[in-house]
């Protein structure tokens, strides 16, 4: 849809758009089922993705296998990123257009799910599917790693303290 002063945006409920328009570090999403929050915050990562200059995702799911088969990343390569190359976006220079610069893949040495987007600097963003299906990989996982962002999905499926920071 085309908001009032002139750019594109996703077509979102009202509660999506607040996900979608929050600028705040961080966000923590809660709601009944189906009440449309992953959308929401899966658009928001494409977002941030074609916002930020080089953005690296990292997205945190209890296995891979939920998160593909119907689950968040399924959205987000089915549902949502195909909105946004339908939408005909262009970067600043007027010519840089909305899409993979990598198409999903799984990396062979990590077995990490990711892709890549062109953002609207002409530049690359990155996405990183990773599995906790032990908690206490997460410091494997981020250790000597730098990420723009990350996203718990389903955050109440991790129940060990020690995927929290404690200081």
């Amino acid at each position: 849809m085309i908001h009032p002063d002139g750019y594109w945006l996703p077509d979102l409920s009202p509660k999506q758009l607040e996900i979608f328009n929050n600028n705040k570090v961080y966000q923590l999403i809660s709601g009944p089922v189906m009440s449309g929050k992953s959308i929401g915050v899966e658009h928001k990562i494409i977002k941030r993705m074609w916002d930020i200059p080089g953005c690296r995702v990292a997205t945190f799911a209890k296995t891979v296998k939920s998160a593909k088969h119907g689950g968040s990343y399924d959205d987000l390569l089915k549902l949502v990123i195909p909105q946004w190359e339908k939408s005909g976006i262009r970067g600043q220079n007027g010519k840089t257009k909305f899409g993979y610069t990598m198409d999903p893949k799984v990396d062979g040495a990590t077995r990490t799910h990711t892709f890549r987007l062109r953002n609207r600097w002409g530049g690359e963003s990155e996405f990183f599917l990773f599995s906790l299906d032990y908690d206490d990989d997460i410091e494997e996982k981020l250790k000597n790693t730098r990420f723009s962002d990350i996203w718990w999905v389903e955050v109440s499926n991790f129940k060990s303290r020690g995927i929290w920071p404690t200081s």
